[in-house]
């Protein structure tokens, strides 16, 4: 998990400022479980390129 949490720290921590730490877990555990993703903060989570708020 953090290694995951840690490629995507890399990939678009200077790309996209502003990303908290704790929202590269959250990525890596929804991409590592399959799980889906439900946020309203879109913006922090850039590496999943098709999400969309759930409303």
């Amino acid at each position: 998990m953090a290694d995951a949490a840690a490629t995507f720290a890399r990939r678009y921590g200077r790309s996209h400022t502003g990303i908290d730490p704790i929202d590269y877990v959250v990525a890596a555990t929804a991409q590592l479980l399959e799980a889906q993703l439900l946020t309203r903060n879109v913006k922090h989570f850039p590496m999943f390129p098709k999400l969309r708020a759930p409303y």
